[in-house]
């Protein structure tokens, strides 16, 4: 969670000590915990959080209120991609948001939380991973997408007296004569 303090704020260029506080977060609002003769403080679960601002109101003795914001630290999420020809075009999602990018790396700025990801299909290529769940907690995150070109494979039997049955296997999966998809 987050942890906001408030002790004081300004106001026609004066600074006032804080009396009461209360964090606004969408449309709802937390009112913050006073913990010495002027500060306030509040924790606020991740998942509160939808924008790297949140507005506080704020009330001293000497004035009767006023809005001011709190920033919230953004990281970096930094998906490099590895196996694609320069000036492939390749993305990633997290949540509603795509990123594109024709170079090998994409980056994403989130708030501290959990994030799942899906990284978008590209034309004769696998990707690993293909998606997942990252933790932000502080600190830059990266994450290595590997790229791996699909190759057909076609085996023919020659040599075998008609109607005789062969099979392929390949990494435990066998056929009879249908496809196999599998990765080497």
């Amino acid at each position: 969670s987050y942890l906001i303090t408030v002790q004081s704020y300004l106001s026609n260029g004066k600074s006032y000590n804080a009396t009461s506080a209360i964090a606004i977060i969408g449309n709802k609002d937390y009112y913050m915990t006073k913990i010495n003769s002027t500060a306030f403080q509040i924790s606020i679960p991740y998942d509160q959080i939808t924008s790297n601002v949140i507005m506080v109101y704020v009330s001293s003795s000497q004035y009767p209120g006023g809005y001011v914001s709190a920033y919230l630290p953004m990281y970096k999420i930094i998906f490099v991609e590895n196996g694609l020809p320069n000036g492939t075009y390749w993305n990633v999602t997290i949540g509603k948001t795509t990123q594109f990018s024709y170079s090998n790396e994409t980056v994403f700025y989130k708030l501290n939380g959990f994030y799942s990801f899906t990284v978008g299909t590209v034309n004769g290529y696998i990707v690993y991973p293909s998606n997942g769940t990252i933790s932000v907690n502080g600190t830059i995150v990266t994450v290595e997408l590997a790229f791996m070109k699909l190759f057909n494979l076609t085996f023919t039997e020659s040599g075998l007296s008609s109607g005789t049955t062969w099979s392929v296997t390949i990494t435990g999966k066998t056929s009879n004569g249908e496809y196999i998809n599998t990765t080497l």
